[in-house]
């Protein structure tokens, strides 16, 4: 697939990963990137940051404290072009929030109200996909900082900061950056080998479908009604049968197990193991296939 980018980003990476199509639209045909207010915040902060300046309207009241609070390294946004054998050539590019002199440190700055844990972190490529930059261009293999700015909505004000500043550290390895180098490049390759493809679908079938998906939810309301109804009806009673002519309510009860700290403990590990032995391509997957259907907005 020939792309609108002469360069390979974090972005476009990011984006191949969660939805082919979308890069497709965005990196093919120049569709424009959609704007959203969690996105918002952010640019807000980092020119805030880089500037001073203010974008929109209003000030969030918060916004100078919690910079305030924000470590901040020598290099502003650090520019990194690497290449990577095999690649075809293409140009990896990539900006970094802020870095040191020595480009042995570098910190990424986010916002958001879903709380980021060091687990969350250490999972996140993006951080990585930096490092495998400055190793590639420098020799180095820096250690990160993400930076967690948190955000809340309100109903007044919409998306505001808290106040609190949360940073995390983050380390790689040699053998973790090698096994992300043959991914990005086995992404580019996949990326200018791709032909996508769409149907034009039957109208009248995707009109049908959209009719059925509508009959079924205002079925399911109505049927869930029915059994709050019943099983009040039941439980005032006192019995666990509900006898019909076309069928019956059964009340039944299922277990639900809760474990000692010891065997929470382990399920954790294996968790983490499991994440592990897939980001170092130890672990194997199979693929199913199945298909869905999208109202459009």
């Amino acid at each position: 697939m020939k792309t609108n980018r002469e360069h390979f980003s974090w972005s476009q990476y990011d984006l191949w990963h969660r939805s082919k199509r979308e890069y497709w639209k965005r990196y093919h045909i120049g569709a424009e990137e959609k704007s959203n207010r969690f996105f918002d915040k952010g640019k807000e902060l980092a020119t805030f940051i880089e500037t001073g300046e203010i974008l929109g309207k209003d000030e969030d009241p918060m916004l100078e404290q919690v910079v305030k609070q924000m470590p901040r390294l020598a290099i502003p946004e650090d520019e990194l072009r690497f290449n990577i054998v095999g690649a075809n050539g293409k140009e990896v590019l990539c900006f970094t929030d802020s870095s040191s002199e020595g480009h042995e440190q570098f910190l990424e700055y986010k916002t958001g109200k879903i709380p980021w844990t060091q687990e969350r972190v250490d999972d996140h490529e993006q951080l990585p996909f930096y490092a495998l930059g400055y190793w590639k261009k420098y020799n180095i293999i820096p250690n990160a900082q993400l930076v967690w700015v948190e955000t809340m909505d309100t109903k007044a004000d919409g998306l505001l900061y808290t106040g609190t500043v949360k940073t995390f550290n983050r380390d790689f390895t040699e053998l973790e950056l090698l096994k992300l180098e043959d991914k990005i490049r086995a992404t580019i390759i996949e990326i200018e080998e791709f032909d996508y493809q769409e149907l034009e679908v039957d109208n009248k079938d995707a009109e049908r479908y959209a009719y059925l998906l509508k009959v079924v939810e205002e079925a399911n309301q109505e049927m869930s009604a029915i059994k709050m109804k019943v099983h009040a009806e039941m439980l005032e009673q006192d019995v666990t049968f509900g006898k019909a002519d076309v069928g019956n309510f059964i009340i039944t009860k299922r277990k639900s197990w809760k474990y000692s700290e010891v065997v929470d403990e382990l399920k954790k590990d294996i968790t983490k193991q499991q994440k592990h032995e897939q980001k170092m391509g130890v672990a194997t997957f199979t693929e199913s296939e199945s298909i869905m259907f999208k109202l459009n907005k």
